[in-house]
């Protein structure tokens, strides 16, 4: 199964990924390194707006070069089994459950990353398979001018790659100046 998702950050953040590779970071459903899914032709604006997003809140100020890169990321679970979609009814529920069962706060938005990571990490014992990719939705709450049809197509899609090393390839395919 051949994945790919964009991937927007700063010129300097892209520069220590073409050495180093993707890191992982925290993320709304949990850690790992995001990608924004084609989404009929969105993923690119999906991805910008994105960058535009963390640039108003000051995310890359500590970054040298502030202007956007735009990367095309390429990744290939090992196995059918280390790929999740947890977009579906039935999964989120169970993550609310575990969430609610174990008393976290859904509300905390800087926590929310801890209800997916402890499902992650369960689901793993219970199969015995490293999840190396994970489908899910993202809404575009803070995201503007990305003129995703959210009232059609719902909330947009994006891979959180939890294995970095699976990222086989990736490519630049633009830089812009900052937002």
């Amino acid at each position: 199964m051949q994945l790919s998702g964009y991937h927007a950050t700063t010129i300097s953040n892209y520069e220590e990924i073409a050495k180093h590779g993707f890191k992982i970071g925290k993320g709304l459903r949990g850690t790992g390194v995001y990608f924004w899914e084609d989404n009929c032709g969105y993923g690119i604006n999906l991805s910008i707006g994105w960058y535009s997003f963390c640039y108003r809140k000051k995310t890359y100020d500590t970054c040298e070069k502030k202007a956007m890169a735009v990367i095309e990321g390429f990744f290939e679970p090992e196995d059918e089994f280390c790929f999740l979609n947890i977009a579906d009814r039935e999964t989120r529920e169970k993550i609310f459950h575990l969430a609610k069962n174990r008393k976290m706060d859904m509300q905390n938005r800087e926590g929310l990353y801890a209800i997916y990571d402890l499902f992650f990490c369960q689901l793993e014992i219970l199969t015995g398979y490293r999840l190396q990719v994970i489908e899910t939705t993202v809404n575009t709450f803070g995201i503007r001018d990305t003129d995703f049809p959210s009232q059609v197509l719902g909330q947009p899609y994006c891979y959180l790659v939890r294995e970095p090393r699976i990222i086989y390839s990736s490519r630049t395919l633009s830089y812009h100046s900052s937002t």
